[in-house]
């Protein structure tokens, strides 16, 4: 779909992009697990595109709690602290869904940038793990931060599962 998607790797790309009608693209790595312990690696992704990094996802990792496993470091770790300055140093976006409460405050008491939840909703609104409550949003906001509210369905509602859902899951036990 080059004639109407395109990946950019600066804000002078997007507004390129942007002027000639197309979608614009930016990377983001959900889960920063597969750089190990060796955050320079950060750096190749980076060069690939990558613009934003997410530290978890829905198990805690060698990097930061997630918001729905067990927590291993009250936040994050040491290397999740240095995960998140070297993302800065290279300009990359800091996002914190997907993160325990302790982790996006740790997050935003290292990161030098603003940091982002790109698909979390307000607790406030439907309590689930993956929310955040009122004070971090607060919190969030007045460091800059923004918050995409995630739309989909068992983050602001409850939903019952579908019997073509169930059969599937099932399936692949």
């Amino acid at each position: 779909y080059a004639d109407s998607v395109e990946l950019a790797f600066s804000v002078e790309d997007a507004v390129r992009i942007h002027d000639a009608n197309k979608v614009i693209v930016f990377q983001s790595m959900e889960n920063a697990y597969p750089l190990a312990e060796d955050i320079t690696l950060l750096e190749t992704f980076y060069v690939g595109g990558l613009r934003m990094l997410g530290l978890v996802h829905f198990d805690s990792n060698q990097f930061a709690d997630s918001s729905t496993d067990e927590p291993l470091h009250g936040g994050l770790s040491d290397l999740g602290k240095e995960l998140v300055r070297e993302a800065n140093r290279l300009g990359m976006i800091v996002d914190a869904s997907h993160a325990s409460d302790d982790a996006l405050r740790d997050m935003m008491a290292v990161s030098s940038t603003p940091v982002i939840l790109s698909h979390s909703g307000p607790d406030g609104v439907f309590e689930h793990a993956r929310n955040v409550p009122d004070d971090l949003l607060i919190q969030l906001a007045e460091s800059g931060g923004v918050v995409h509210v995630n739309a989909f369905g068992g983050y602001l509602e409850a939903l019952q599962p579908s019997p073509e859902r169930t059969a599937a899951l099932d399936a692949l036990n």
